[in-house]
């Protein structure tokens, strides 16, 4: 006779409230949800955070390029003399008439800009790969560790991108903001785009309009959106390296457990 009439399944457990039975096998296990809202909790990470950080930036650089390109039709910004300092009565250099133009060096911008949209692309693919592998995957045992490793190597490729393109751009910022705007437009030298409008944004009397100070605004604002994008990068890479270990080693303990099982039936 069991102990509850009703539940057959029934306890026995002495320690155990009088009235909690054991689940029932067909009321299944309560795992899946928590699975579901770990898989979720994954999504928020690339979908939530990575990807629009990504379009963020690619927006940002959009916007002050645009100005720039309204601006400056031709690539080339002329500096009036009124825009400089005054120069000492012992130089012979003057600026009275003179229009300093210099070439617009874009390579910074430019590779700010992709960086954005590759980003955006590789969150959607991790997005995707995480859901792929929700629930533990669905599929053969190698559907799930090639969406597994797919996922790796796109967080690491998506890393490795925004390390470079920070490095290459800060630098060149770094560079043309330590020589200066007036030495590099008088020497003919490039000047990035960020260095142009905010040089311009500081010079005295200038005589643009305020697409300077927006453009400015813009340029620096994307190129520092460019942290926690890297920040985000590394968030994920981590994420997703962690996974790729774990999941490697559940895979080796079942092929360790396969083994023993064949030598002890052949035994």
């Amino acid at each position: 006779m069991p102990l509850h009439p009703e539940n057959p399944y029934a306890t026995a457990n002495p320690y155990a409230a009088p009235n909690s039975y054991a689940a029932h096998p067909w009321q299944g296990s309560r795992s899946r949800p928590r699975t579901r809202i770990s898989a979720c909790k994954h999504l928020l990470l690339p979908l939530l955070i990575a990807f629009p950080l990504s379009i963020l930036v690619f927006a940002l650089e959009q916007v002050s390029n645009y100005i720039l390109r309204a601006n400056a039709p031709l690539g080339i910004v002329g500096i009036p003399e009124s825009a400089f300092p005054p120069q000492s009565s012992s130089s012979n250099d003057t600026y009275l008439g003179l229009v300093i133009d210099s070439p617009i060096d874009g390579m910074p911008s430019n590779f700010i800009v992709a960086t954005a949209v590759m980003a955006s692309l590789f969150a959607a693919v991790s997005a995707l790969a995480f859901w792929e592998l929700r629930d533990g995957g669905a599929g053969s045992a190698a559907r799930v560790t090639a969406w597994r490793w797919a996922n790796v190597g796109v967080t690491v490729l998506n890393l490795a991108l925004v390390v470079v393109c920070i490095v290459v751009v800060f630098l060149a910022e770094s560079r043309n903001r330590r020589e200066g705007l007036i030495p590099l437009m008088l020497a003919g030298k490039p000047v990035t785009r960020e260095t142009l409008m905010c040089g311009a944004k500081d010079l005295k009397d200038w005589e643009g309009e305020d697409w300077v100070v927006v453009g400015c605004g813009s340029a620096v604002a994307g190129r520092w959106c460019l942290v926690p994008l890297l920040v985000a990068s590394v968030a994920l890479a981590g994420v997703c390296l962690g996974m790729g270990v774990r999941g490697k080693g559940k895979d080796g303990q079942k092929e360790g457990k396969g083994e023993e099982g064949v030598e002890l039936g052949s035994v």
